[in-house]
């Protein structure tokens, strides 16, 4: 188990003196536990099965609902669903919304000691003579989650609009800092070094951007006449909120493509990229591919 020391800043206390303990107690111990829950936007069940000819293996799962970082929950927490959901074996799937396997702690304190998650398997035969097999010796599941938030300011919200995204005693960290992003969702490219110096930047790249998600496109560029060491020059958004050239449609089904252009730059001589993706369901996430980014002397 992890050990921390923490050091508490004891300026903002007003001490009184005067007073005795009653009692002395010491806590923890060589016997202290912690558990936790597996959060998953998906699945992978690894289940070794053999199917004959005639023969089929119906599988499908009981889930519980939970709470995302952002507060997006599709049910209640810790009740699990009564109906089952089909999915496919041994292959990825991927649900609408954030579930949970919970601990033996909370399934016991929470869910009256139910089985947060239950895989169902039905065997089914039309020949007397041959049935299909599994091996319950080998049963396994991976459990996948999504890391994604919603994170613009220090006092961004959750989906209840009076809960604050960030944690108490958190610092807020603008994504046009050089280092650091409270935003879980984040890409950064390598730094891209120019032979001919640059007055522009051109970044196209095919987006999926389901409704509830964001992706804000930055650039960061290294002026030929500034010694600041690259790492320590914060980023810049393109068209000044991240957004695109054209707006940026919500789809659900399709990849668009899409242009970020930044122009008129001091000339530089190197640069990258770093993209921010938010939502408040982390089973609904945005998704960018075909990246292509092109410097120009205008």
């Amino acid at each position: 188990m992890d050990a921390f020391t923490v050091i508490p800043n004891i300026s903002a206390y007003d001490f009184k003196t005067g007073y005795t303990s009653d009692d002395s107690t010491l806590g923890g111990g060589a016997t202290v536990t912690a558990t936790r829950n597996y959060y998953f936007d998906a699945l992978h069940t690894m289940i070794p099965s053999l199917q004959f000819k005639n023969t089929r293996i119906h599988s499908s799962v009981y889930t519980t609902p939970m709470y995302s970082p952002e507060g997006y929950i599709n049910g209640s927490a810790y009740t699990k669903n009564s109906v089952t959901e089909f999915i496919t074996l041994n292959d990825n799937v991927f649900f609408g919304y954030p579930s949970i396997v919970a601990s033996p702690t909370n399934e016991t304190a929470h869910m009256s000691s139910i089985k947060s998650f239950t895989c169902q398997l039905q065997l089914q035969t039309f020949n007397n003579n041959v049935s299909p097999v599994i091996d319950v010796a080998t049963l396994g599941c991976l459990a996948i989650s999504n890391r994604l938030n919603n994170i613009d300011s220090a006092t961004s919200k959750k989906i209840d609009t009076s809960t604050n995204s960030l944690g108490a005693g958190t610092t807020f960290i603008p994504s046009t800092e050089p280092d650091g992003d409270n935003n879980a969702m984040v890409y950064v490219t390598r730094k891209v070094n120019l032979k001919t110096p640059a007055t522009a930047i051109r970044v196209t790249a095919d987006l999926f951007k389901p409704p509830t998600t964001e992706l804000k496109f930055m650039y960061k560029t290294l002026n030929n006449d500034d010694s600041t060491p690259f790492d320590d020059i914060g980023f810049e958004y393109f068209n000044t909120t991240g957004g695109a050239d054209s707006t940026i449609e919500d789809d659900s089904k399709n990849f668009k493509e899409y242009e970020f252009t930044a122009e008129n730059l001091p000339e530089f001589g190197a640069f990258c990229i770093k993209i921010v993706g938010q939502g408040s369901n982390t089973s609904v996430v945005p998704l960018v591919s075909a990246l292509r980014c092109i410097a120009l002397a205008t």
